[in-house]
């Protein structure tokens, strides 16, 4: 054990011996007890689970790890004790690195990849969280949360297909020593390939980060961050990338392998879901399902990609930076004449379109400007980039770079005070509203008829990108309700 345990520390413990790197993640920790930082599984001819305990958090210098088959309680006999009173250096993912505890418990057979095990550390005073981890955790821990499972060459597709054969191999064995041995009592309905990883960030799993879980089971999952507008779960199925909601308090049933992100809408994104741009009795509007170009002005380059449009906004060569002036992606010019809306009781202007940001990772106030003409005027407000999320202030609209929504705004004209009159501007994403806007309001310009979403000459970062699909443009008949 000392031998093994030395050549893992030449390594620094980055990797083991066949380059694994230590894969984090427990209960909820804390720093006034021991705290196992890392769990790993070691293979040779054998699958070995490891632990690093960081040092600084062991009193005095001696550190017992105990490993059991069950959750511990007061009660419960470990089945294994380890001892360690040598500490090794153990580089962590990001790479800090810590003077650790290092634990290498026995190998564990191929019956036995789905047994988690459980395990705490004491030093004699206090006792650490308790951690669980299983070899088939470890296996589908590499494939899904580490992405190997889609590559398709090079070393790590090696490493892909070892993972797929041992779960295969594992999958055998529990077949053939048990299902095949005439003791029913033995048989397995579920097998190692049968088991499903779930793992989720600022949040637990029957109490813990992820797992694996025979289909059909059903797991509890707690939000542990502090963000008091999260409604519940985004559960994207680690297979087909299909994604659900899961309302918080409400139990998941397992039927696949699941990533679980907190939820702040209460509803998650589909493409062509928009409920205007399905409605057909409504027919004063234009509807865009981009088999064809639309509009665009200024430094901006357009391409469709995979059915849905794209508009960059190109870089300046002398600068290495966005031209600083306005790009500007429009369409539906006059595509529905003024005596639609003016024969109307209630005319709103609907603007919705499945939409997704991309770049825009200078912070400014005013990096995009959205702008429609309608009802006889001009409306506009900008929206606020801040390399994360685009936002509007006075509104819950937080939309996350890199992620696809569907974004409705209602424009209204709700009184007929002022010079123009009062107009407000109702917004949903996915569906969900999230709060109302007064625009800027102008004269109507020609065309009378037309949406337009403006880089401005602010939004300087490369790549800065609006992708767009299933677009609606037109009127409806809606009186104007205030609130959702």
């Amino acid at each position: 054990m000392n031998k093994i345990k030395k050549i893992f520390a030449l390594s620094a413990l980055a990797v083991c011996l066949a380059g694994m790197v230590f894969a984090f993640g427990s209960s909820a920790g804390s720093e006034s007890k021991p705290e196992i930082i890392s769990k790993n599984v070691m293979y040779t001819d054998k699958f070995i689970l490891m632990y690093a305990v960081d040092a600084e958090t062991v009193e005095g210098n001696e550190a017992i790890l105990n490993v059991y088959e069950e959750y511990p309680t007061e009660t419960s006999t470990p089945v294994c004790t380890l001892k360690d009173t040598t500490t090794e250096t153990v580089k962590k993912a990001d790479g800090n690195t810590h003077e650790c505890y290092v634990f290498i418990t026995n190998g564990i057979s191929a019956t036995k990849f789905t047994t988690n095990y459980y395990v705490t550390v004491t030093d004699g005073k206090n006792v650490s969280d308790v951690v669980r981890y299983s070899v088939a955790e470890y296996l589908n821990e590499r494939l899904y949360k580490n992405g190997i499972v889609k590559v398709t060459e090079g070393d790590d597709l090696w490493r892909k297909e070892f993972y797929l054969s041992t779960l295969e191999f594992g999958a055998k064995a529990e077949h053939v020593l048990f299902n095949l041995d005439d003791k029913a009592e033995n048989d397995r309905d579920d097998l190692v390939t049968d088991y499903k990883y779930i793992y989720t960030d600022l949040g637990t799993i029957d109490g813990f980060y992820s797992g694996i879980y025979a289909p059909g089971t059903e797991v509890d999952v707690t939000y542990t961050g502090s963000d008091s507008n999260v409604k519940g779960w985004t559960v994207e199925n680690l297979q087909s990338g299909k994604k659900e909601f899961l309302a918080s308090g409400a139990k998941l049933t397992v039927s696949a392998g699941y990533y679980l992100e907190p939820n702040t809408l209460g509803t998650v994104f589909e493409f062509g879901k928009g409920i205007y741009y399905n409605d057909t009795a409504v027919t004063s509007a234009a509807r865009f399902d981009y088999s064809s170009m639309i509009s665009i002005s200024g430094y901006m380059t357009r391409s469709l990609v995979d059915g849905t449009f794209k508009a960059t906004k190109q870089t300046d060569p002398s600068t290495g930076l966005c031209y600083a002036s306005e790009a500007t992606v429009y369409g539906a010019d006059n595509a529905v004449s003024d005596s639609v809306y003016t024969a109307m009781t209630n005319p709103a202007l609907v603007f919705e379109t499945d939409i997704m940001f991309d770049g825009f990772d200078n912070d400014t106030i005013s990096n995009i400007m959205v702008r429609f003409n309608g009802l006889g005027k001009q409306n506009r407000f900008y929206l606020t980039t801040d390399g994360e999320k685009v936002t509007l202030s006075g509104t819950n609209l937080s939309l996350e770079i890199g992620e696809w929504y569907n974004l409705r705004f209602e424009f209204y004209k709700v009184s007929d005070s002022g010079d123009n009159g009062t107009y407000a501007t109702k917004i949903y994403v996915n569906n969900v509203y999230v709060g109302t806007k007064t625009p800027t309001t102008d004269a109507g310009t020609s065309p009378s008829f037309r949406f337009r979403l403006y880089m401005t000459k602010d939004a300087l970062a490369p790549d800065s990108t609006f992708y767009l699909d299933n677009t609606f443009y037109g009127y409806v008949d809606k009186a104007y309700v205030a609130g959702q």
